[in-house]
């Protein structure tokens, strides 16, 4: 469970005996809209990629520490972060998470080399964290567990729809349009936003007036050490290797790849990553409906992950149709597993344990293949003067992922 502060707390007479169904809603909508804000953070740079690399000099190897930014600044703070946020409690973590993004992209936006452009994205992609394992931790305490697959579903089309929206307006049009400066400022802007309206409207439920079944309201006195939990870290590897290591290689070298065999300018490399990721929200809701009705994640799980593995092979094509393809078949089915995934992660710890620290660890483990994957893909795009080497590794780390997933202990 989450640290609940009191100033983050309605009490009951506000609630006038509402206590056992709809209160958990509003404050679950507020961890959407993070989610949302987070993940336009996260891809609003994609369509532009190509610039920055030119204002910035990078090689394509830089362009893999750049994006291996996003794995390994996890690695070092997300456990720390899992604390902070049973300590801190949601609603302040996630703030703090925005100040940060704030000063990152900042930094970012007024740089003028790679060296000071990649200290903007290591403090952007600490706060992305941040506001990921918080929202998250905050979002799985207020909801029921008997909704706990569709809460996860829902968590996970907030972050397709800010996937979607990243790459079409922010990057795509403002980044096209005003350049690629301008879509850092855009992500400065909307995390001040974010920050006003987490700030002014939040405020999670007392246990007394929380859901029935959820964590605010389930929590028992537990010795169970998180860190000792083998399936935690089984999940992590799984994740890492099927998701983490390849989406956010892909939200960098796809565009650069797409420019590179096609000449494509920002707004349509937008249009291409916006609508590969739309194609998520279907296929994740229907995921969702299914691992509730079969009351099985792991089949649903290992199902969608299968287009993600072949889409990953297909983009060593030079064909610009069957590329786009692969695309689809990647970013439109990464969004199902992750949710099944993550909302496995309460099953392998006793009710009412801590789930910020059980996210915290989950986040930094699975966050390994988004450091390495990046630098050695760039490194053999500089080697071999092509993307398809660091495609097909891509693929093969999705496969054997698939493989591991039969021994994950989940329903």
């Amino acid at each position: 469970m989450v640290q609940i502060n009191s100033s983050d707390v309605v009490s009951s007479e506000e609630f006038l005996g509402e206590a056992d169904s709809r209160v958990w809603i509003f404050p679950f909508g507020l961890f959407l809209f993070a989610l949302a804000i987070e993940a336009i953070d996260a891809s609003s740079f994609a369509p532009v990629m190509a610039q920055i690399k030119s204002a910035w000099n990078m090689t394509d190897t830089h362009v893999g520490i750049y994006t291996g930014m996003a794995g390994l600044i996890p690695i070092l703070v997300a456990v720390p972060i899992g604390e902070a946020v049973r300590r801190w409690g949601a609603k302040r973590s996630v703030m703090g998470s925005m100040v940060i993004i704030f000063i990152g992209a900042l930094i970012m936006a007024t740089a003028k080399g790679f060296a000071r452009g990649l200290a903007g994205r290591i403090f952007a992609a600490g706060g992305l964290r941040m506001t990921t394992v918080a929202s998250w931790a905050g979002a799985t305490t207020v909801a029921p567990a008997s909704v706990r697959t569709t809460a996860w579903t829902v968590m996970n089309t907030a972050l397709a729809v800010g996937a979607i929206i990243g790459p079409l307006l922010v990057g795509g049009f403002i980044g096209g349009n005003f350049g690629w400066q301008a879509v850092f400022f855009a992500i400065s802007a909307l995390s001040v936003f974010c920050i006003l309206l987490i700030g002014f409207f939040l405020r999670m439920p007392s246990a007394g007036i929380a859901a029935l079944e959820s964590t605010v309201v389930s929590t028992t006195a537990s010795r169970f050490n998180v860190y000792k939990c083998w399936d935690i870290y089984l999940m992590g590897i799984i994740f890492t290797l099927m998701i983490g290591s390849s989406l956010v290689t892909i939200m960098s070298f796809a565009p650069l790849a797409m420019a590179q065999r096609w000449q494509m300018d920002p707004q349509s490399i937008g249009n291409f990553l916006g609508l590969s990721n739309l194609v998520g929200l279907p296929v994740m809701l229907m995921a969702g409906v299914f691992a509730d009705k079969l009351r099985t994640r792991k089949k649903i799980m290992i199902t969608t992950a299968v287009p993600m593995a072949v889409g990953l092979f297909i983009l060593t094509s030079q064909d610009q149709t069957i590329f786009t393809l692969g695309l689809v078949g990647y970013l439109g089915f990464a969004f199902a597993p992750g949710a099944m995934l993550y909302a496995c992660a309460p099953e392998m710890v006793p009710k009412g344990i801590n789930l910020g620290p059980v996210y915290g660890l989950l986040s930094t483990i699975s966050s390994a293949g988004a450091f390495v994957a990046p630098i050695v893909v760039g490194w053999t795009r500089d080697a071999t003067g092509d993307y398809n080497a660091g495609f097909i590794l891509l693929g093969t780390f999705c496969t054997l992922s698939l493989i591991l997933s039969f021994k994950l202990r989940a329903r």
